[in-house]
């Protein structure tokens, strides 16, 4: 599922959550909410993240949506990646 995968990648990069809500606009808990599952970003969150997590595929999960969004439509989505 993407949450863990949220995880995953902000680990490979070295940030701690504190880190990642700062870059994103968010607070920790959103964050930690995020990864545990316990909240669903809205599609501008979900963006900001993929994009500062540099994520431009979240696996085999295309058919998965967040709030009626797919998550192909998200990750691939025009924006400029680091």
């Amino acid at each position: 599922m993407f949450k863990s995968q949220i995880k995953q990648f902000r680990r490979r990069r070295g940030l701690r959550q504190l880190d990642l809500a700062r870059a994103v606009g968010a607070s920790e808990a959103m964050i930690s909410k995020i990864e545990t599952g316990r909240s669903i970003p809205d599609e501008f969150l979900l963006q900001k993240i993929l994009a500062e997590l540099q994520i431009t595929s979240l696996g085999n999960h295309e058919h998965d949506s967040i709030r009626g969004i797919g998550l192909e439509e998200i990750s691939q989505s025009p924006m400029s990646l680091k």
